[in-house]
């Protein structure tokens, strides 16, 4: 099916047999909500260090350098979130990261834990050098 359909044949087959098989409608609920998370995300130029992902100019971070920004960060994700469907229950801030904690300049803030089509999931919320702030399920979280 890959093959012809590429991956969104897996998705149309999920989505299909999600209306009439218990077995199906998990997977697809499962599949659903990773998709609905990748697309929750927005971009908060005042949290940027670069003007570009690659080869960018150094910006002042003045987002960055306010207190509780990580927090407020993290709650703010909860909105693109909720504007897909999800019900967030709760947050919960990730310890300060070194410098050498950091994946490709990106800083892990916190989890948010969700709810959507009867199932419960945790997500990872990052920010990357450019300010987009983005969340992952955890198996997706590099």
């Amino acid at each position: 099916m890959e093959h012809r359909y590429w991956h969104q044949g897996w998705g149309s087959l999920l989505d299909a047999g999600a209306r009439n098989d218990p077995e199906l409608r998990h997977a697809w609920a499962r599949e659903q909500i990773r998709h609905d998370v990748e697309q929750a995300s927005f971009l908060s130029r005042d949290l940027a260090r670069y003007d570009a992902l690659t080869g960018g100019n150094p910006v002042p971070p003045v987002g960055r350098e306010l207190p509780g920004w990580r927090s407020r960060t993290l709650h703010e994700m909860a909105q693109p979130l909720r504007d897909h469907g999800f019900e967030v229950l709760d947050a919960t801030l990730a310890a300060p990261a070194s410098k050498d904690e950091t994946l490709l300049g990106e800083r892990r803030i916190g989890t948010l834990r969700l709810t959507r089509h009867g199932h419960e999931a945790t997500v990872v919320v990052r920010v990357d050098d450019v300010g987009e702030v983005y969340a992952r399920l955890p198996d997706l979280d590099l």
